[in-house]
């Protein structure tokens, strides 16, 4: 909800920042544990929370110091109403599209052990900052989405599918040859089992890319019930094939199961 008032401010440049520190806090977070040795799901998923709580703190004192001379806020009921609505539709498509990106985390965790989850988190990780290049294509759309009228707005949509998914290939066939050599040179040899979930992660962050364009471009157009339908969906997708894979194909087979629930979305 903040960073949508941010979007709302048109405040870009600070919402991109507040992302970037966010999720680079958390790496940073996870490689200290990983090097500490403290390779315990509770910790991983603390990392992340504290992360989350600095970007939220962040967020609210400068939200709260830019409306302080605004008292306009919310003052029909009508206009509550319609905030609330589409309120309770972002909430719900957060809440898939969250269980969509982290429920591979908690699979592995139940059924592969601490040592395992960790290889996998750091994939997740790094996958995230790859992910980061289409978002801040997303959240410059989505102020142009909201301003612009049906014909424009289908334009727009289509320029930033374009863009993303050049963007997308381009950083993921770096990616692709560059896993091998740079994972164990920063992370040590230890982590060397990184790099194959990794590589498999990739097709789906691709679709990810091209995924957070389409969302914008639903959450526009007032979140219609099949922005919330196709996460869903996917999430119990996920799922079944990470259930279906994780015992004959380890970190592989969650990794595909999740490229592939990308994909469908």
């Amino acid at each position: 909800l903040l960073l949508a008032i941010l979007l709302g401010l048109y405040e870009i440049t600070r919402l991109n920042r507040s992302e970037f520190f966010s999720k680079s806090l958390s790496f940073l977070m996870l490689l200290v544990l990983f090097m500490l040795g403290n390779q315990t799901t509770e910790l991983y998923f603390s990392a992340q929370i504290i992360a989350a709580i600095f970007l939220v703190a962040f967020v609210s004192y400068y939200v709260f110091k830019t409306s302080n001379s605004k008292k306009k806020i919310l003052k029909t009921s009508h206009l509550l109403g319609a905030s609330l609505k589409y309120g309770l539709r972002s909430f719900w498509i957060f809440l898939f599209m969250l269980s969509i990106l982290k429920v591979d985390i908690f699979i592995v965790s139940r059924r592969l052990g601490a040592e395992l989850t960790g290889l996998y988190q750091l994939a997740a990780s790094l996958g995230d900052l790859l992910v980061f290049l289409p978002m801040i294509v997303g959240n410059l759309l989505f102020p142009k989405l909201t301003s612009s009228e049906s014909d424009h707005r289908h334009h727009l949509v289509y320029k930033g599918l374009w863009t993303n998914l050049f963007l997308m290939v381009g950083a993921s066939a770096t990616a692709y040859f560059l896993a091998q050599p740079i994972i164990p040179l920063f992370f040590g040899t230890a982590f060397f089992g990184t790099v194959e979930p990794f590589v498999w992660l990739l097709p789906g962050l691709v679709a990810l890319g091209i995924n957070i364009v389409l969302m914008n471009y639903w959450a526009s157009i007032k979140n219609p019930f099949i922005a919330i339908l196709i996460p869903a969906i996917c999430t119990g997708l996920n799922i079944y094939l990470n259930y279906s894979m994780i015992d004959t194909y380890g970190l592989k087979g969650v990794a595909i199961a999740s490229s592939v629930s990308y994909l469908v979305m």
